[in-house]
């Protein structure tokens, strides 16, 4: 009798694994089944939102929501792909459905990890609902949502990351409430970049001098502009610095943050890339994402060696009056080297030495590297 107890409990155990290991392998498929459908709904958003990039045509924009609109109604649905659909809406300006989408996954998501830096959902996903709605022109709206990251700045667990999102938030705000003739409060906005709440440390230190550099810069350009050109300093390092702060800023601000490329797998890529630079340098709205975005896109078009391309952007950088300006005109000078254009590039350094004395060393370090 007991042997067959013995048997009979054995064959259960049996049968429980047998049955355990057969719901994993169901949950299993049924999981790859899932992945699959998304990923293939993922890659339809992409091609439709090329095709309206190509041909601007509004039944190409309709099938672009359908899409999106078949992906948001899978369920448990990766917050990934919430910020996927939100960057085609905007790429086919349909901005007010984007912002729907990213406040609908800030809200049910705050705490889970966005896409991008290991950050929060509630700080990355707002960072890029500021973008939107600047782009779409509401600029009160793109105001109170940075002013909702910054209240939100002390549950965030990375102290350092948390100072420099503060940094980016309040150089922002400073624009807006130039734009809006508010000086004063712009000047403090700027002054809370200049002296920050939290000391850097180790890595952090360049960012935060890069950031406070900046801030001094539009101070001075506010308080004595004829002065604020002549104060800048910069080295090689400084510029290394700036193309860092340049990308980390584009891509938190979800500027140039690109996922939805990852799913195209031919020259149509290059398609979405020069939209996101278009968009953001034809952003009336914002200074900052103009110049930011001059700065990584003429970056990325020299590593690829498209130096004509390069120098249209950096040109428009140098052209200007912001930090990154002296910048843009010692890689325009870079470009034209890389061509063998030595006089132009020569003479465009020693524009940038008389416009910009504090990048002194700069420009004879650039030079010195061309005669080794």
């Amino acid at each position: 009798m007991r042997v067959q107890i013995k048997l009979f409990s054995a064959v259960i155990l049996i049968l429980a694994e047998v049955c355990l290991a057969s719901n994993k392998d169901m949950s299993e498929s049924i999981d790859r089944a899932k992945k699959l459908q998304e990923h293939r709904l993922i890659k339809e958003i992409a091609k439709a939102t090329v095709a309206w990039l190509q041909d601007q045509n509004e039944p190409d924009r309709l099938e672009v929501d359908r899409r999106i609109d078949l992906l948001l109604e899978q369920d448990q649905l990766s917050v990934k792909y919430y910020f996927i659909a939100a960057q085609s809406a905007s790429l086919c300006e349909n901005y007010q459905k984007a912002i729907s989408i990213l406040q609908y996954v800030i809200e049910k998501h705050p705490d889970e990890k966005a896409p991008c830096f290991d950050l929060p959902v509630k700080i990355v996903g707002r960072l890029w609902l500021a973008t939107v709605a600047k782009q779409s022109g509401d600029i009160d709206k793109a105001k109170s949502v940075y002013e909702l990251i910054l209240s939100d700045m002390e549950t965030l667990e990375m102290k350092q990351g948390r100072e420099s999102i503060a940094m980016i938030c309040n150089l922002y705000l400073a624009e807006i409430e130039s734009e809006q003739q508010n000086k004063d409060v712009a000047l403090a906005r700027l002054r809370s970049v200049k002296q920050p709440k939290l000391p850097a440390q180790g890595e952090w230190v360049g960012l935060y001098n890069t950031y406070i550099d900046w801030a001094k810069y539009e101070i001075n350009k506010r308080v004595q502009k004829e002065k604020a050109a002549a104060a800048l300093r910069g080295d090689k390092k400084t510029i290394g610095l700036a193309h860092m702060v340049a990308m980390l800023h584009v891509s938190l601000s979800g500027i140039y943050s690109l996922p939805i490329s990852d799913y195209i797998f031919d020259d149509k890529g290059k398609i979405i890339l020069d939209a996101v630079y278009k968009r953001a340098i034809n952003n009336k709205s914002s200074k900052i994402d103009r110049n930011l975005s001059r700065l990584v896109a003429g970056s990325i078009k020299e590593r690829a060696k498209s130096y004509t391309e390069a120098e249209r952007y950096f040109f428009d950088l140098y052209q200007g009056d912001s930090y990154f300006s002296p910048i843009g005109g010692i890689s325009l000078a870079r470009c034209k080297r890389m061509q063998n254009k030595t006089a132009e590039a020569d003479s465009i350094l020693e524009q940038v030495r008389t416009k910009y004395p504090g990048y002194d060393s700069a420009v004879t370090e650039l030079k010195e590297s061309w005669q080794k």
